[in-house]
């Protein structure tokens, strides 16, 4: 089960740093390169500081609360599409 969870959890970590930058460049305007990495770094950063608050809690705990969260960060990043561009994803990969 921890495996599967790690493999998820990575797997949606992935995209996230695949897609934000895109995202930021695209929709923003944005061309700054250090910007939109900073951005992407940043959920890795704050996914080590989770870690390192978190390392008390209960595995079977944290697995349960880390796949509800990530569910609802995927959620997020998808409806992050504006309306008026739903193919904005398919252009991405």
């Amino acid at each position: 089960m921890g495996s599967w969870a790690a493999f998820v959890a990575w797997a949606v970590a992935a995209l996230f740093l695949a897609v934000v930058p895109s995202y930021m460049s695209t929709l923003l305007h944005l061309r700054n390169l250090a910007l939109t990495g900073g951005v992407a770094g940043l959920m890795l950063a704050a996914s080590a500081v989770a870690q390192l608050l978190l390392r008390r809690v209960r595995p079977s705990r944290a697995m349960g609360a880390g796949s509800v969260l990530l569910v609802v960060g995927l959620g997020g990043t998808v409806l992050a599409v504006p309306e008026d561009r739903p193919s904005f994803c398919c252009s991405l990969l």
